[in-house]
């Protein structure tokens, strides 16, 4: 199977998905990436036009495009923050650069939401605030951020919740309202 923008993909047995070589993303910061494709069959020969767009869209980002999901970050350290509570988390100053606080993993994948009918870049990752479930950004067609949140796999708000109403939701707060309010 090939890809114009990946160039041609191998399946990995052991992992049952196709998968592209390394390559460059200067989105973040020319990390090496490899690309797979969970959804993909094993006999699929066409590689979908969906998943094209997406990867050619996601390969366009600018080097500095991260900063768009800056707000979102700091919504989920501070939700974090008050459902877990301070001791636990170690702080952030409000005027550090959040984005030095994630690390996004070098495996990237492109998936498909039957729901809405789209191709999503999928990024894995940690965050200093939530060593457990860590970080995922989702970005539909690959370059409209869909999701900041913790790594379930879901790639939209409204996948994960179930909730057509929150198709076009960046992050939802989970935290309780503090002091009983």
């Amino acid at each position: 199977m090939e890809s114009q923008a990946l160039g041609a993909l191998s399946f990995d047995k052991r992992n049952d998905y196709h998968k592209s070589k390394p390559r460059k993303v200067v989105a973040l910061g020319n990390m090496e990436c490899t690309f797979i494709f969970p959804d993909l069959f094993q006999d699929s020969d066409e590689f979908p036009a969906e998943f094209e767009r997406a990867a050619k869209n996601f390969l366009q980002l600018p080097e500095d495009w991260l900063n768009n999901c800056s707000k979102y970050l700091w919504e989920y350290y501070h939700d974090m923050l008050a459902l877990i509570g301070e001791e636990y988390i170690e702080p952030i100053a409000e005027d550090d650069d959040i984005l030095d606080h994630i690390s996004i993993e070098s495996d990237i994948e492109i998936r498909w939401d039957c729901d809405e009918n789209d191709a999503y870049v999928s990024l894995g990752g940690n965050c200093d605030w939530e060593i457990e479930h860590g970080l995922q950004i989702a970005l539909r067609n690959g370059n409209q951020l869909a999701r900041v949140s913790d790594y379930d796999g879901h790639v939209s708000n409204a996948d994960a919740y179930g909730g057509e109403g929150l198709t076009d939701v960046i992050y939802v707060k989970r935290s309780r309202p503090q002091n009983g309010a």
